[in-house]
């Protein structure tokens, strides 16, 4: 596995084309760079062009999609062909997905709330010409008393909007004359804003508007105008993969279809309700907000995330798609993908978890079974660019791998014409990870570690004895009428902190949301099984709202032997406004079965228990009393009693057919002097350290050997365990 990985493990790379100003010849140099380099695959990425188009240096960009661009992707995908590489297109040029044919009722919509106060008996009507940016969709009227609107006064007006005319023709929008009661009323009118979002960085010609993510006539449409022309030409069974960069719809929070499909999908009319999206009704403003998102979820999730890959396969190609920054449930939106792809940028060359942008990927890929997990990985790994090196990414990489991901894609590379110079063109956002750069020719040792390492995780299954439950119905309850980016809402929510306590106390998590729990999983002697994950413990982070039918699994779950912590609070709502007051009766007939009322204290249910606990430290501490540590890390010679290399030795836990492996690293500048503890040690089978690799040695190790090697600097180890054997305590290994 280490020493001859399959070619499917290598890294890829991100291949900018700047207003596709490219040559067969330039092609073909630069994709002889990359295979000699041992990548193994590209992605193109074509977007704004660098220079004017000049006869004398030869360069010519080329219009997106005219006869000469398709030529020249046809040649490259020749020639990928003929050198063994994988080809990766990004749908789009640049993001989100949008273009020129894109018309403007397909766009992205913004929906803003417009709130006038008036006092009755009265009678109100305004000529809203040249006032509202946009057009008013929805009008509703309430009484204001106690700092909130009354639900029981909430009035759908908005058959009182109408329209204003200069000379026979539109010229704006008014609203005609309604009677107000007597009393302080507040009028909202909710309008769709008439600016609408372009793509980003796109090629000359590809300038348009971004696509509404939520109607499937419009990403068919979309799918229609850019796909199928594209596979027309080149022939299927070309590409890999078409590719989704990160979903970045500045503020889009409405669609056309929403008060539709919310009817259908939730069973009552949102107009009468929607003054909760942004201001207050009083206690059902909550389970409003929820079933808005959830239904702006669902539609998302179902008509472009799920759609875009059922288009592609139907066309013989896969998905990999960058989902952070949707505002749907975050696993569900990246497992619609063949390949979910978290991101990495900043300098992340440390151990940390990275909530936002790799476990959430890696989790939703455990979970819905995706066995390969990319990461556009080195994005601005060091600001101002050209700065970083090759053990910056070694380290940069190795994070990337312990939260998960198991295939590597470079930011990457710049096509640059050899008339451009050094260090010639590139991308501002990207590590300069090219033949340009000066440590080139040293590229194909960490190119090789890639290669040997991806493989090594891609074997087998992930493991993993813990679940953190994802409070979405938290998030989506609470958030009014804005852009939201959930995964960064959840990261806020529970806490880098905790998770990373959590990893670095040697349990290491999957996140988990209300379908992994409810309808992927099933009940097993061992714990909670998806796949091969066994949760044997369930943590639930700061979650006050909980669905009845996610409460209910964990009461059997829990009955038949799991272990649920909560922290800080115990949940004590059921989101959603219909039932609710059915579903909360029931949510607390469910949460007194299973907690205690003290916090701290334990409570036997059936054959497992659950606690309360204040804070991080006794999560800790109860998770020791609850469940082994999958690994122990411990430092030698540490005064400072920080126990410092837990803090930078960070592993990963994976399951093969005959074994347990696991790969562990130390992500810092630092050697570490410590002992490794594997919960399922033994007999350890094999060792290699795989930053030799190819060409590293393995030797047996006896399941309690303490190996006298230092954790050196950036070093990484797997460790191959047998399964037949296993003890609570496992083995000591000092480790690289």
């Amino acid at each position: 596995m280490l020493h001859n990985p399959p070619a499917e493990a290598k890294g890829f790379t991100r291949w900018w084309w700047y207003g596709a100003a490219v040559t067969k010849e330039e092609i073909r140099r630069e994709l002889a760079f990359m295979q000699e380099a041992g990548l193994g695959g590209v992605e193109i990425q074509i977007t704004y062009p660098l220079q004017e188009d000049s006869e004398a240096q030869g360069i010519k960009n080329r219009a997106y999609y005219s006869p000469e661009f398709m030529d020249i992707l046809d040649y490259t995908l020749a020639t990928a062909a003929e050198l063994g590489l994988f080809v990766d297109i990004t749908l789009c040029s640049g993001w989100p997905f949008g273009g020129p044919f894109v018309p403007y009722d397909m766009a992205p919509e913004i929906l803003i709330p417009y709130q006038i106060d008036v006092i009755g008996p009265s009678e109100y009507e305004q000529d809203f010409t040249t006032i509202l940016p946009g057009e008013p969709i929805k009008a509703v009227m309430g009484k204001f008393g106690n700092g909130a609107l009354l639900p029981d006064t909430l009035q759908d007006i908005t058959a009182h909007l109408g329209t204003t005319w200069l000379h026979g023709w539109q010229w704006g929008h008014c609203m005609n004359k309604v009677n107000i009661p007597e009393g302080h009323w507040k009028i909202y009118v909710f309008i769709t804003n008439m600016y609408k979002q372009q793509v980003g960085i796109p090629a000359p010609g590809m300038e348009g508007y971004a696509i509404d993510h939520c109607r499937k006539d419009v990403s068919d449409f979309y799918f229609a105008q850019l796909g199928d022309p594209l596979l027309e030409r080149l022939g299927k069974g070309r590409i890999r993969a078409f590719f989704c960069d990160s979903i970045e719809l500045g503020g889009n929070n409405w669609t056309a279809i929403l008060p539709e499909e919310f009817a259908i999908r939730r069973g009552y009319e949102l107009t009468p309700f929607m003054p909760a999206l942004w201001g207050n009704i009083g206690e059902i403003t909550a389970d409003i907000r929820y079933d808005y998102y959830k239904t702006f979820s669902e539609l998302t999730i179902d008509n472009f995330f799920r759609n875009f890959t059922e288009w592609s396969h139907a066309r013989g190609v896969k998905t990999r798609i960058q989902a952070h920054g949707t505002w749907g449930d975050i696993l569900q939106a990246y497992a619609a993908a063949d390949y979910p792809e978290g991101e990495t940028f900043g300098a992340n060359d440390k151990y940390e978890v990275n909530t936002v942008h790799r476990r959430l990927a890696s989790s939703a890929g455990h979970v819905y079974g995706r066995s390969v997990i990319t990461n556009e990985t080195f994005t601005w790994l060091r600001s101002p660019r050209f700065m970083e090196t090759l053990e910056m990414m070694k380290a940069a990489v190795d994070a990337v791998f312990l939260d998960g991901i198991n295939q590597i894609v470079n930011h990457g590379y710049s096509y640059s014409p050899e008339s451009a110079g050094k260090p010639g063109w590139a991308f501002y956002a990207s590590s300069f990870i090219s033949h340009n750069n000066t440590w080139w020719e040293y590229y194909p040792m960490l190119s090789s570690y890639i290669h040997s390492v991806s493989a090594f995780l891609q074997a087998g299954e992930s493991y993993a004895e813990v679940g953190i439950y994802l409070p979405q119905a938290d998030i989506w309850s609470a958030m009014p009428l804005a852009e939201l980016h959930m995964a960064m809402k959840l990261e806020a929510h529970i806490g880098k902190s905790l998770v990373n306590r959590v990893q670095k106390s040697g349990y290491y998590f999957d996140f988990l949301n209300d379908e992994a729990i409810t309808q992927l999983s099933r009940m097993t002697a061992s714990g909670l099984a998806l796949g091969a994950n066994r949760y044997k413990v369930m943590i639930l982070p700061f979650v006050t709202r909980l669905p009845l039918d996610t409460a209910d699994k964990l009461l059997t779950y829990v009955s038949e032997g799991g272990t649920l912590i909560a922290v800080a609070e115990r949940p004590r709502t059921a989101p959603g406004y219909m039932d609710r007051e059915a579903n909360n009766r029931r949510l607390g007939q469910v949460l007194g079965d299973l907690f205690h009322q003290e916090d701290g204290v334990w409570k036997t249910v059936g054959e497992g228990k659950t606690i309360v606990v204040e804070h991080e430290d006794e999560l800790v501490t109860r998770l020791r009393e609850a469940e082994t540590p999958d690994v122990e890390i411990e430092s030698l010679g540490d005064a400072s009693g920080t126990n410092l290399a837990a803090q930078t030795i960070g592993y990963v836990h994976r399951i093969h057919q005959d074994g347990h492996v696991y790969f562990v690293a130390n992500v810092s500048g630092e050697e570490q002097q410590a002992y490794v503890r594997f919960k399922y040690g033994g007999p350890i089978r094999d060792r290699a350290r795989s930053d030799d690799a190819p060409g590293a040695a393995t030797h047996p190790a006896s399941a309690g050997e303490r190996d006298s090697e230092p954790c050196a600097r950036v070093r990484t180890l797997p460790v191959f365990a047998d399964r037949v054997r296993r003890s609570a305590r496992g083995c000591d290994r000092r480790r690289r």
